[in-house]
């Protein structure tokens, strides 16, 4: 007799959904192949959608006599749903005609938007720049107010050694320390904070916005994908302090979404809605220019030598590496030795200044 036992849960966790980057594979399925283009290393590789786009663990609960797959089964109903709808995107040729359909395909897009690992980066940057101000501040008090300070947590942690306030001044005033926050955390974090602000701010405002659907023609080029699929972009010159936070909520700003090689949403605060758009090889290379300019890391397409704008002319994939490798070997060259900056940060930004 087989012998049967509880699935072993799921370590690969797809911030980017598998049903999702179907629709850039060479058959449109989720067995099909597709292109995975690495800006940091410089790599293209052709992979199923299930060995791209996840981060092991990314979404486990901690904790004993709990489903650590939970999260993951949480996203698998709104992903199914939002498949569905795509699919008969894709099969129609239009957008949905029917307010439910509408609103799941919202909702995904603004989760999406807000489940990515660089959104958790930018999190616990936050976090830890507040912890180390509070520790500053802390160890800057008067000696009897310290002292009282750790005599609390003593009460609560009677096996808490003596602390030199000397000591402890030094060491808080120095920076010379990490701070780890435990993955629970970044779970409450995504339930409490982030999924809230998808399906209750975000989903709304991506619903006023007027659609229209592009089509690529037969020949002309073929959209991309990145591990941000949802781009949110200006559409007027704005001052550099503002050039990288254009808001769900602010005018003049354009909401570009892939939903397969041929078709991409477009959507904006004004203009038509509903309509298809025929989007021709210049069109083409153009949204996909918008959508290298906003990647963190990964590009996705059906062909290896996709097409984007390229100093007001057609290029392809090779172009945009060589123009980024250039890039960082200049700013290698003005760099200080030693200095340091956030890989996924480097990747975006070298990016948006050479795009």
């Amino acid at each position: 007799m087989a012998k049967t036992g509880k699935a072993k849960p799921a370590r690969r966790h797809h911030v980017i959904p598998q049903l999702y980057l179907a629709g850039f594979t060479d058959s449109g399925e989720k067995n099909g192949l597709l292109y995975a283009h690495d800006l940091r290393e410089f790599k293209t590789f052709q992979a199923k959608p299930s060995n791209v786009a996840f981060v092991k663990d990314f979404y486990k609960i901690e904790g004993a006599g709990v489903d650590s797959d939970a999260i993951e089964k949480l996203f698998w109903e709104l992903e199914t749903e939002a498949a569905r709808v795509i699919k008969k995107i894709i099969e129609v040729g239009r957008l949905p005609a029917k307010r439910k359909d509408y609103t799941i395909l919202m909702r995904f897009m603004a989760q999406l938007f807000m489940r990515r690992p660089s959104v958790r980066e930018n999190l616990m940057q936050q976090q830890e720049k507040l912890l180390r101000m509070f520790t500053r501040m802390t160890a800057s008090l008067p000696d009897d107010q310290l002292k009282a300070q750790f005599d609390r947590v003593r009460e609560q942690n009677p096996n808490m050694p003596e602390v030199d306030l000397d000591a402890f001044r030094e060491f808080a005033n120095s920076d010379e320390y990490t701070i780890e926050f435990p993955q629970n955390f970044h779970i409450d974090n995504l339930m409490t904070t982030l999924l809230p602000v998808a399906d209750d701010t975000i989903a709304p405002l991506l619903a006023m916005r007027h659609w229209v659907l592009w089509d690529a023609q037969n020949g002309e080029g073929q959209f991309i994908t990145t591990d941000r699929p949802v781009c949110l972009a200006w559409t007027k010159d704005v001052p550099p302090f503002y050039a990288d936070s254009p808001g769900f909520a602010l005018q003049d700003t354009l909401v570009l979404f892939p939903i397969s090689k041929r078709l991409l949403m477009y959507g904006r605060f004004e203009g038509p809605r509903g309509i298809v758009v025929p989007a021709r090889g210049k069109q083409v290379a153009f949204i996909n220019r918008l959508m290298s300019q906003n990647v963190i890391r990964f590009i996705y397409s059906t062909d290896e030598r996709f097409v984007w704008e390229n100093d007001d002319h057609i290029g392809d994939s090779r172009k945009l590496f060589d123009v980024i490798r250039e890039h960082r070997a200049k700013k290698a060259v003005a760099t200080p030795a030693g200095a340091e900056v956030a890989s996924n940060r480097e990747t975006t930004d070298s990016v948006n200044r050479v795009l």
